[in-house]
């Protein structure tokens, strides 16, 4: 979907991975882009993964207790968020 601000949509329904605008959606998975940030629900590492970003924010989840994922950026998570390197470092 498109929106007139130029936000994109991307959801995948079927049953099996979707691979668009460089992310791995799995069933019923979503990335969006909108000015100024993006949202997903992806597949990274084989884990389902959660994230957004926008500003100065950013969230992210590996949904997977105990298993470290690493995000795009260098931001890893293990269920509880870690951020890497000198904190003054803009957000990627």
């Amino acid at each position: 979907m498109r929106w007139d601000n130029g936000a994109e949509v991307w959801v995948n329904r079927g049953a099996g991975d979707w691979a668009v605008a460089e992310h791995t959606l799995p069933q019923y998975g979503f990335y969006g882009r909108f000015p100024g940030g993006e949202v997903a629900i992806e597949r990274i590492d084989g884990a389902v993964v959660e994230w957004s970003k926008s500003g100065a924010a950013l969230y992210v989840n590996a949904r997977e207790a105990g298993r470290v994922i690493r995000f795009p950026g260098g931001v890893t998570t293990d269920s509880a968020f870690r951020r890497e390197g000198d904190k003054s470092t803009p957000l990627p």
